[in-house]
């Protein structure tokens, strides 16, 4: 059950719209810090995943394509840095 509250902040994510959240998550973006800057929880956040057919499915192709943008990352990172300042690169 959610209350007055919760459904205002479901509200804010629609209106911000799945395409654009999960492009962020796809660019590297954390759950994490869309849930803090959204002020909800993993709870909430699961809620509004399943309030849609397909949502999830959806969001899991997001993470997938952030786990490239993160392996390309720390390729790119491993590859281009100098040996002497490796501590800083990481």
């Amino acid at each position: 059950m959610v209350g007055e509250v919760g459904k205002a902040k479901i509200a804010a994510l629609e209106e911000i719209g799945e395409d654009e959240l999960f492009e962020q998550i796809a660019r590297g973006k954390s759950i994490r810090k869309i849930m803090a800057e959204q002020k909800i929880g993993y709870k909430l956040w699961a809620k509004w995943l399943d309030a849609k057919a397909g949502r999830r499915d959806r969001y899991a192709s997001a993470q997938l394509e952030a786990g490239h943008y993160y392996a390309e990352r720390a390729v790119d990172t491993a590859q281009n840095t100098d040996p002497s300042m490796v501590n800083v690169a990481r």
